[in-house]
């Protein structure tokens, strides 16, 4: 006797149902919208912006001087409320810095490192040092400021005594660039204290800056050391025309 089989659960054809689509209020389709529209806007100003950036020219990296009240114009200037100190710095008897336990320490071991390799300063090392003399003499103050153009990294303040400021973005981080400040330091001190700096003075404390650099391996990749060592490439000619359309007299 043939038995029937019995179809088990799952099997056979199930009919075809047309399910349709639900239908979506017209809130969520305009918000969709939005969002696809600022995403297009973010990406176009975005390659709008990347096409069209320009370098910042070379000459106007470090600004001119600004009318007699500083070295480079730094605009606002915050000096730091830190004790000042004296800094043994070789025989150069004087000089002196200010700031709290970790700067005052980074500031004077800075100095104290240019005051033993100032003799090593390429062929300036002794007049950086009589310039270096005539501040200690004056009792001028090293330290860290807070500057209104944050893209600055030194400026001089005239004054009894003079100040020589380095930018505080040099101690974020736990003092991470402390291998920039001597390059910078002499750089600064050539100017010995002048506000009237001019293209030739910018030009030659150029040449000191890159010669320094040339004592801290770690400054090869800082701004302020590529910087010089293009513009001491170019060669005293075209340097300083460079110099003076960028505004030093």
């Amino acid at each position: 006797m043939t038995q029937t089989p019995v179809p088990q659960v799952g099997q056979g054809r199930r009919p075809p149902v047309k399910r349709p689509w639900p239908r979506l209020p017209l809130w969520f389709w305009a918000g969709i919208g939005v969002v696809l529209t600022g995403f297009v806007a973010v990406g176009i100003v975005a390659i709008v912006t990347m096409a069209s950036f320009e370098e910042q020219p070379l000459y106007e990296r470090r600004s001119p001087p600004m009318a007699g009240e500083q070295s480079h114009h730094v605009g606002r200037v915050v000096l730091p409320d830190a004790p000042v100190r004296d800094v043994e710095c070789g025989a150069i008897s004087g000089l002196k810095v200010q700031g709290g336990a970790e700067t005052g320490d980074l500031l004077a071991e800075a100095l104290r490192g240019l005051c033993r390799r100032v003799a090593a300063v390429d062929t300036y090392g002794v007049e950086l040092a009589e310039r270096m003399k005539r501040l200690a003499e004056q009792g001028a103050v090293v330290s860290f400021a807070n500057f209104g153009r944050t893209g600055e990294l030194t400026t001089t303040l005239p004054g009894t005594p003079p100040r020589i400021l380095l930018n505080d973005a040099f101690i974020r981080g736990g003092g991470q660039f402390k291998g920039f400040l001597l390059p910078e330091l002499a750089h600064e001190l050539w100017h010995a204290g002048s506000v009237d700096v001019t293209a030739e003075d910018e030009l030659t404390a150029r040449k000191v800056e890159l010669a320094a650099c040339a004592l801290t391996p770690s400054s090869e990749a800082f701004r302020g050391c590529t910087d010089a060592k293009r513009i001491v490439a170019e060669g005293d000619e075209k340097a300083l025309a460079g110099l003076r359309e960028a505004g030093y007299p």
